[in-house]
């Protein structure tokens, strides 16, 4: 790691000073601080030259620790560490005064367009050179951005983009990996190593570490600095000044600098203000190399943000206006032009982006605007929409391409200028836009016509006509943007004028600003100001439009740019007379988005063959309509203006003016003028007043179109007036859009049917019309495209008819033929019939009017709610037999002195029904007919036809169409229930949901809304809010029903709406559900049965599938399906097979809406029951166990649909509710209870508090509890509970690994390895609460289990939550045997850390996603046995404590471990909450185990005949595919050195008892050798010849001695070599050195680096061994400490020291020494007479012939 860097500079070469010290960063004091030791920091980074040493924190202020003070260098030094200093963090410094410095860059960029692009270049032996572009890219380019200081990278480049360099080609073929902090760092051919010439010089383009904000383009607005690796910043205006703004114009690669500006002109800024007091020369290259304050530290405030306004880069010439034209760049101080090859809309909005305009709208080519001179800059762009400036897209390069200027490339963007609210698209109120952002207004104060005239030249309009002030055109609304505007009056744009700060003024929109200029567009010859030839204004002389390709899109672009209504018919071939000059336009293609017909695509101005034989025309919508009348040719006139519609004052109104108006809408002879607002009054604006008309003009008269021969004035047959003749019009393309023009022109409602041949009888005289082609936006049929009036073949048995939607409706009813009256009147709005004098009469017209059945009463006092608007109808007097309600005696039409509170509703009979359904929303179709109910066939019976049948019965969507006698969307629902049959009672009334006040609320109510619903018996009806507040309407209180009514509508309640009611008060229901699940292990997954009848029956699998069981999980508010189950998969049910061959598309809310062969139908047997498996954490109501030793123990957190998970307070919380709780995971029986947060603390919201459950619930929401989130709990008291796991691991080495078995129908079995793969095996991990999988297991390799094979194929994907939920073949449906049963190895969640073998060592666990330790409070033999076992090791050896084994790091998870001693985990003994205890890591706890693995038969602990302990024996192992990766385990296991050799053979001596391993596939990475791959556990046929054995390397060396048996003492500990302490260093432990070493016995124990002092750590110290240990990490000791150095490494020397002793032995005459038994007792004799050191053995020379005595002589060596 580099011990120096520079922090928060422009670049790498320059930033505050921070060195590395005692592993932490600190700064450098500024005492004395100058250029000598600012050059040693410039020449330690490997910076040039030093620039300037700065002082006073100009870098900002750095944190932690000042290491150096008073540094003083020589100069020539090569590192700062090497100066003369105060001792390390030794000063009074603080913060303030954080040295820095700036050394000169060895990077640069040359020739981009501003500071942060162009050519690389590097500076090497003091030249600079270029970099090859040979494997240049992102990565490399990212280092030069970030080496430069410059933002992310935007894009490399390549071949010389930047032009050629010159001097030396310095690298190539870089690879940097993007991390690196300087270019030199990376790795390439070597300096100057490379072939490359200059034209393959590499580039880039970074972003830059300066912006322009909120300027009116790229190149003005507030200046914003970027800090390396911090953020965007402002500039403080003190100082600023045209030198400051250079620099930044120059930076940001814009032209020269128009204005500094001041006082936040471009709008304040946010967060910090980086610099202050800049004092720029004017000719550096950046801002930050200005001088200037100290960064950040300034008093300013963002009042005093500085800006800048540079000269662009890039200009549109010769457009419209100043946002559209030929497209210029700026490059090398020449203007030019860019090439349209590959010219797309991206490259168009960069360029309108960079002129600060809007959106573009057009992209045009092929010199469009003209061609441009002087060099084609640009070609080839492909720019990204991201991309700032036009020179910063990706091209062919400068100047390089062979364009002509026939290809010069062209935009037109939206203006930033628009006018609002005027007569065209050239008056109205000024807006201007900024920068992407928002569009403001113009103050009036000053506004003149020099400033007008800027406006009209900006949009490309014609000359100014006057300046409006006053808000003329209406006021603005948003911000004021510009005021005191003052223009010389030849500015191209009006943000080129003076005016000042943008957004500051003291106007309001009473002085918003307007202008009217000349049009460039006029409509000529027509009949009105709104029709006529086209024409525009171009080059100073009005030309036509040809009619090539002219459209509805082009019209209504006229339309709206002459301030006329919407298009009503194009006109081509000179319609409207041929004009003169030429023809500008042809070929138009607008899109009806364009701001004028200028911006549309075309052909080019001019450009074209056309003649003014094909002059286009166009009809527009005139600026005057009739309102609120009978028909389109009676109402009150309105008239359109500034934007808007208004009225016309009756003050002098005649029949004259009333002449006029007719004429002018296409109507005949005026009938009457109409005073006193008799259509009623309008709104906003009155327009005219004192209208005085000649009114002599020539009409037809009356209306013009009429519909015949009905029962009603909205349907009949279609007559229309021409000539003075009624006549009829003929049904050749009659279809629903003519007749749809047909119902508006009658001013009904939408159109129902259009109906042909005669339907409604053949009428008389003249077929007018024909082969209409209507397109339903003309407002009369004579609008419409036809063959010409009277001009067809047509006989009157085609006349054309139509049906329209009545001018009256029935609102918030039961069905359509109930509910509140209102009427239409057309061009406004349904209204209300008032009830003052409202009878049976007048309902029973409704009713005929309606085609509804009889009238069954009349309601009043707004029965049915109160309605909204208008109440068009008061005082109506039917006499019963008229065919329409308008056709009573009424008051004249919104003349009332009703409120709504007197609506007048009506029940007629209906003439439809529902028979047999589920509920009142389904069943089967009949109506009323001729005085009879019938039924409706089902041929062509489709979701159209359904969709009319539920409107009619007010219900609502359609969910399916029934067909065969099988027999909507329901207006009841029930929400936030744990089931389709629970939950709040919610209606549909005037259009939304609403609640039911649960005042009077009982079990009779409750049961009709069960009934409605589908559901079985009512349960329980609730209060309170039971399931939660609902929102929206109250709709019904004080309900009162019988209990036989089919829905809740029918019971009675006050009115709908009226109630004093709120939500705490909303009424819940628990009807008995109609389906369930059966024999499972859990709540959401089973066989499925549903209720029919009254009757539990099951549903047949054929054509059972994933989308039909979609829906059972849906219906049961379960997660997502997980699998369709078949064959009787759950057992076989008893009773009917209700349901079979079911068709379901996943939208239906029951199974029971899903198609099918019928209740009962089918011929299936219970072998063939379906089931589901659903995922269940996801239930509507259902619960979690989250932080717990595995899938079946851990906090109890429960769901709440919609909501989130939350967690159950343990007031009261018992066995009996955590049985619950394990009952609907699925898991076993209950453990533990566990309160007061044991499995941790949760979040968020606590769902449930006082929860009383008996115990044989089968969810948990099914108990007794308080209200849903109601409680006064906190997270301390969050309930837990310990189920019994329904998944176990037999015979592995730990607790996480072993044979699969599951627990189903009281018995456990095992897994087939059929389809065993690692998603299956990582699903039994996360169950079993163990780490990821490590391997799966086959063949039995844990051994044969015994008892069913439960599962087999299994096809799991690793999301599901029990192996149980994982598609399989069935429980128990499979031809397994026990030599195929399937086993995992996990990683465990208990491991032993810093041991001297994999069974000994500091115990660490694994909670809450991390690894913690144990505290050693409490810790005993139990506690350690109960790890041995989890690890897989032996017997416990000894239980070690304060930090024994080194001290751990983070949590400490476990205190007060109490294990009785028989768990299979330590996580389940009990112990204090997890992490909550005062120790500290001093008292981590450890264990050491008997290891399952030995090495047999060597003369040390590291080689020998490998033997391993299963099922409490010693074994063997066979050396079958024994090599050097199986050894290497081993040797890993026994914590010895590297494997040396695998031996075979038998090498070591044949072992005995089992041989329990062969044929073993380890990869040397696993950690014991159990988790080899192998043929199973004593399945071999190994004898022990073929015992395999290990030589590893020893885990003691001895170092620097004279030989290999002499030398300072190092240890193995966890792969690193160290250092034993000699403390307590005796002849004892030397001889255990020299036994394990195999160097004899020991000769001397030495001390004080007898043999010199080693390095690295020392292991250990207070060795105390017996003597007798096989090696030394076999004795007692203790884990070194810093107090012990390396100049008491232990040593020791070993090897051999014979002493030969001759013993002399009397023997009695006739006594043989030899004789067996003698010789036996006088050796042990002669044994107890010769003293030892009790470690050198006595060892008799033996004579050749086998004895021990010779002659009278004994030698005893």
């Amino acid at each position: 790691m580099a011990s120096i860097k520079l922090v928060n500079g422009n670049n790498s070469c320059s930033g505050r000073v921070e060195v590395y010290h005692q592993w932490w960063w600190g700064t450098v004091c500024d005492n004395g601080w100058d250029l000598s030791d600012a050059a040693v920091v410039c020449r330690e980074l490997g910076c040039g030259d030093v620039i300037e040493a700065k002082t006073g924190a100009y870098f900002g202020q750095g944190s932690g620790k000042i290491w150096m003070a008073d540094v003083s260098c020589v100069g020539n030094e090569s590192t700062l560490s090497s100066c003369e200093s105060r001792h390390w963090e030794v000063n009074d410094c603080d913060h303030s005064k954080d040295a820095g410095v700036i050394c000169q860059s060895l990077i640069r960029l040359v020739n981009g367009s501003n500071s942060c692009s162009g050519r690389v270049e590097v500076l090497h032996d003091g030249q600079w050179g270029t970099v090859c572009d040979d494997g240049w890219d992102w990565n490399d380019a990212t280092v030069v951005c970030r080496e430069m200081g410059c933002g992310n990278v935007i894009e490399t480049k390549s071949g010389a983009y930047f032009g050629q360099g010159s001097g030396p080609v310095w690298l190539s073929d870089l690879q940097c990996y993007s991390s690196e902090s300087t270019l030199s760092n990376c790795q390439s051919s070597g300096w100057g190593h490379n072939s490359c010439g200059h034209e393959k010089e590499a580039g880039v383009i970074c972003q830059l570490k300066t912006m322009l904000v909120d300027g009116f383009s790229s190149c003005s607005g507030r200046v914003e600095v970027y800090r390396q690796w911090m953020w965007w910043g402002t500039v403080c205006d003190n100082g600023w000044d045209l030198s400051d703004a250079a620099v930044v114009c120059k930076e940001v690669g814009c032209g020269d600098v128009i204005e500094a500006n001041s006082g936040a002109s471009f709008g304040q800024g946010s967060g910090q203000i980086w610099m202050a007091n800049v004092s720029c020369v004017g000719d550096e290259s950046t801002l930050s190399s200005c001088e200037s304050s100290n960064w950040a530290g300034n008093d300013c405030d963002h009042s005093k943000d500085a800006g800048v306004i540079c000269q662009s880069l890039v200009r549109l010439v010769n457009g419209i206006n100043s946002c559209s034209g030929r497209v210029e760049v700026f490059y090398n101080g020449t203007w030019g032009t860019v090439c349209d090859d590959g010219w797309d809309w991206n490259d168009a909005r960069v360029a309108c982006r960079e002129m600060g305009c809007g959106d573009v709208i057009e992209i045009k080519t092929g010199a469009y605007f003209g061609q441009g001179s002087g060099p084609v800059w640009l070609s080839d762009l492909q720019c990204y929409s991201s991309v700032s400036t036009l020179s910063n897209c990706q091209s062919s390069g400068w100047g390089r391409n062979s364009c002509g200027h026939e290809k010069d490339a062209g935009v037109v963007c939206q203006p930033k200028v628009q006018l609002v609210n005027g007569f065209n698209s050239c008056s109205g109120r000024v807006e201007v836009y900024l920068q992407g952002r928002w569009r403001g207004t113009v103050c009036d104060n000053g506004w003149d016509l020099s400033d007008a005239a800027v406006v009209c030249r900006e949009l490309g309009c014609g000359d100014v006509i006057a300046t409006k002030t006053g808000a003329y055109f209406g006021q603005g609304s948003g911000l004021i943007r510009m005021a005191d505007v003052n223009c010389v009056g030849d500015e191209s744009t009006l943000s080129s004028c003076g005016f000042r700060n943008w957004g500051v003024t003291d106007c309001d929109h009473s002085k918003d600003a307007g202008v009217i200029c000349q049009s460039l567009i006029r409509l000529v010859n027509g009949i009105n100001s709104c029709s006529g030839r086209v024409e525009v204004f171009y080059d100073g002389q009005w030309g036509t439009v040809c009619d090539n390709g002219w459209d509805q899109s082009d019209a209504a672009v006229v339309c709206r740019e002459m301030g006329c209504g919407d298009v009503k018919g194009t006109k081509s071939g000179a319609f409207f007379g041929q004009g003169t000059g030429p023809v500008w336009l042809s070929d138009l293609q607008c899109v009806n988005t364009e701001y004028s017909i200028r911006y549309c695509h075309s052909k080019g101005r001019g450009e074209n063959s056309c003649g003014h034989e094909k002059d286009a025309g166009v009809i527009c919508n005139s600026k005057t309509k009739l309102v609120d009348g009978f028909s389109s040719c009676s109402g009150r006139v309105e008239v359109f203006y500034n934007g808007q519609w208004g009225t016309v004052c009756d003050i002098g109104w005649d029949r004259s003016d009333a002449a006029v108006v007719c004429r002018e809408v296409g109507c005949g002879d005026v009938i009457e003028e109409k005073k006193s607002s008799y259509f009623g009054q309008g709104s906003g604006s009155i327009w005219m007043a004192d209208v005085n008309c000649v009114g002599n003009e020539t009409t037809l008269s009356s209306s013009l179109m009429r519909l015949v021969n009905s029962s009603n004035s909205c349907s009949g047959r279609v007559e229309v007036l021409y000539n003075g003749t009624w006549g009829t019009v003929c049904d050749n393309g009659w279809d629903l859009s003519d007749a749809a023009v047909v119902c508006s022109e009658m001013a009904c409602g939408d159109v129902i049917e259009a109906k042909s041949g005669a339907y409604f009888g053949q009428g008389s005289g003249p077929v007018w019309m024909s082969d209409l082609q209507c397109s339903n936006t003309e407002s009369s049929l004579r609008e419409c495209t036809s063959s010409g009036w009277g001009t067809g073949s047509c006989g009157h048995e085609k006349d054309a008819g139509v049906i329209c939607q009545p001018k009256v409706q029935l609102v918030n009813g039961f069905n359509t033929c109930s509910g509140r009256v209102e009427v239409y009147r057309q061009g406004w709005w349904w209204g209300t019939v008032c009830d003052n004098g409202w009878d049976l009469s007048d309902a029973a017209v409704v009713c005929r009017e309606l085609g509804c059945g009889d009238v069954i009463a009349a309601k009043t006092g707004a029965h049915f709610g109160q309605g909204s608007a208008s109440i068009w109808m008061a005082g109506v007097n039917c006499v019963g037999d008229e065919s329409t309600l308008s056709s009573c005696g009424a008051r004249k039409w919104g003349v009332t002195d009703c409120d709504h509170s007197k609506d007048a509703g009506v029940i007629c009979q209906s003439l439809i029904r529902l028979v047999n359904g589920i509920n009142s929303c389904s069943g089967r179709v009949e109506v009323f007919y001729d005085g009879q109910w019938g039924t409706v066939c089902d041929n062509g019976w489709d979701q159209s036809d359904a969709a009319v049948v539920c409107r009619e019965m007010g219900c609502g969507d359609v969910k399916g169409t029934k067909s065969g006698a099988f027999f909507g969307q329901a207006k009841t629902k029930l929400v936030d229930g744990f089931s389709s049959c629970s939950g709040r009672v919610e209606v549909f009334y005037n259009g939304q949901w609403g609640t039911v006040c649960d005042i009077g609320w009982d079990r009779s109510d409750a049961a009709v809304v069960c009934r409605e619903m589908g559901c079985g018996d009512v349960i329980e009806e609730k209060k309170s809010s039971y399931f939660g507040q609902g929102s929206g309407s109250v709709w019904v209180a004080d309900v009162n029903c019988v209990g036989n009514e089919t829905t809740l509508g029918s019971c009675k309640s006050p009115k709908w709406g009226m109630n004093d009611c709120d939500h705490s008060k909303d009424a819940g229901v628990i009807c008995q559900s109609r389906m369930r699940l059966v024999n499972s292990s859990n709540s959401c997954s089973g066989r499925v049965e549903v209720l029919y009848n009254g009757t539990w029956g099951t549903v047949c699998d054929n054509g059972w599938d994933l989308s039909d069981a979609a829906v059972v999980c849906s219906e049961m508010a379960c997660g997502d399906v997980i699998e369709a189950k078949s064959g009787a998969y759950f057992g076989q049910g008893s009773g009917p097979v209700w349901m079979s061959d079911l068709q379901c598309s996943n939208t239906e809310s029951s199974l029971r809406e899903c198609t099918s062969s019928g209740w009962g139908t089918g011929s299936c047997g219970h072998e063939k029951d379906a089931g589901v498996i659903c995922q269940r954490k996801y239930k509507h109501f259902t619960q979690n166990l989250v932080n717990g030793f595995n899938s079946c123990s851990g906090r109890v957190e429960v769901y709440r649909q919609g909501l989130w998970w939350g967690t159950v307070c343990d007031n009261g919380w018992d066995l009996s509710d955590a049985a619950v709780v394990c009952r609907e995971l699925g898991c076993g029986d209950v453990i533990a209870a566990k309160t007061g947060a044991h499995f941790g603390q949760g979040s968020a919201s606590i769902w449930m508090a006082g929860v009383n459950c008996v115990g044989d619930e089968s969810t948990l929401s099914s108990c007794g509890v308080r209200k849903w989130g109601v409680t006064d709990c906190d997270h301390s008291k969050d309930a837990g509970v310990i189920c019994q796991s329904l998944i176990r691991l037999v015979n592995g080495i730990n607790s996480c690994s072993g044979r699969v078995e599951v627990f189903y129908d009281g018995q456990w079995g095992t897994v087939c390895d059929n389809g065993w793969d690692l998603s299956d095996a990582a699903v039994v991990c996360r169950e079993m609460g163990c780490g990821d999988v490590k391997g799966t297991k086959s063949g039995a390799f844990f051994g044969q289990g015994t008892g069913p094979v439960w599962l087999s194929d299994l096809q799991c994907v690793n999301t599901e939550y029990s192996i149980r939920d994982c598609h399989s073949e069935g429980r128990g449906e499979d031809n397994c045997g026990h030599e195929k049963d399937a086993g995992v190895i996990c990683n465990s969640k208990t491991k032993l850390v810093d041991g001297f073998n994999s069974c000994s060592g500091r115990v660490e666990v694994f909670y809450n996603g991390q690894w913690g330790t144990v505290c050693d409070n409490g810790w005993d033999l139990s506690d350690a046995a109960v790890v041995c076992r989890e690890m897989g090791c032996g017997d416990v050896i000894e239980e070690k404590k304060s930090s024994y084994f080194g001290q751990g790091s983070g949590s400490i998870w476990m205190a007060d471990v109490n294990c009785v001693g028989n768990e299979t985990a330590v996580n389940n003994c009990e112990s204090r909450k997890w992490g909550m205890n005062d120790c500290d890591h001093s008292k981590d706890a450890g264990v050491i185990c008997q290891s399952l693995m030995r090495l047999v038969n060597s003369s040390n602990s590291c080689s020998g005949r490998v033997e391993v302990l299963y099922n409490g024996t010693w074994g063997t192992v066979c050396d079958n595919g024994w090599d050097l990766l199986d050894a290497a385990v081993v040797c890993s296991e026994m914590a010895c050195g590297d494997v040396i050799e695998a031996k075979s053979g038998a090498y070591f001596g044949q072992g005995s008892g089992p041989v329990w391993m062969s044929d073993l596939q380890c990869s040397n990475t696993e950690s014991s050798l159990r988790e080899c791959t192998s043929s199973g556990w004593g399945t071999g046929n190994c004898g022990h010849k073929k015992d395999a054995g290990v030589i590893c390397k020893n885990s003691v060396r001895l170092v620097n001695g004279s030989d290999s048996c002499s030398g300072r003492v190092e240890v193995l500990r966890n792969g690193i070599w160290g250092t034993v302490c000699d403390d307590g260093w005796d002849l004892s432990d030397a001889a255990v050195v020299c036994r394990e070493l195999d160097c004899g016995r020991f000769l001397e124990a030495k001390t004080g680096a007898y043999f010199g002092q080693g390095s690295g750590s020392v292991w250990i110290k207070n060795v105390k061994c017996v003597g007798t240990e096989s090696d030394l990490m076999s004795c007692p000791y203790d884990l070194g400490s810093l107090s012990c150095g390396h100049e008491k490494d232990a040593g020791v020397i070993c090897g051999d020291i014979h002493v030969h002793l001759r013993i002399e032995v009397k023997a009695a005459p006739g006594v043989d020494p030899n004789d067996p038994k003698i010789m036996k007792t006088l050796l042990k004799e002669i044994e107890k007479k010769v003293p030892t050191d009790g470690i050198s053995p006595l060892r008799w020379k033996t004579q050749s012939n086998g004895t021990v005595f010779q002659n009278v002589k004994a030698f005893l060596p």
